[in-house]
């Protein structure tokens, strides 16, 4: 089977909701906005375009680091497999496209303050101390 693997930047919408396997495994899943942005040469200015929603889904390890460490309107990077759920009728598109992570991290580029791993948190302390 292929798997449809992408690269997407955004920012959570909600805070990462912890969930639980029926034999307890930990995963974590957050809605993520992507905003295109673009040059507009008549204004001269960055304008923004399309809008994208996709559910983030993290598994074990990735979705337990995402409960601790992300929370609402947090940009981040995320790669994983993409699938797309539901159907489209005459009446409506019900779609939902959901990226099962394989890798998450902050967008630095976005970041306003700076970001510090545990560890390095940890020295700190203890250097303090």
């Amino acid at each position: 089977m292929f798997e449809t693997l992408v690269t997407m930047a955004g920012r959570l919408v909600d805070d990462p909701v912890q969930r639980r396997t029926g034999d307890g495994t930990v995963w974590a899943r957050f809605r993520l906005v992507s905003t295109e942005r673009r040059y507009d040469a008549e204004i001269a200015d960055w304008v923004d375009g399309n809008v994208m929603f996709v559910s983030v889904h993290c598994w074990r390890t990735v979705g337990r680091n995402a409960l601790s460490t992300l929370k609402r309107n947090d940009p981040v990077i995320v790669h994983g497999r993409m699938r797309i759920y539901g159907q489209t009728t005459e009446l409506a598109d019900n779609r939902d496209v959901q990226i099962d992570a394989y890798h998450l991290g902050l967008d630095l580029s976005r970041c306003d303050d700076v970001v510090r791993s545990a560890a390095t948190e940890h020295a700190a302390l203890a250097a303090v101390a």
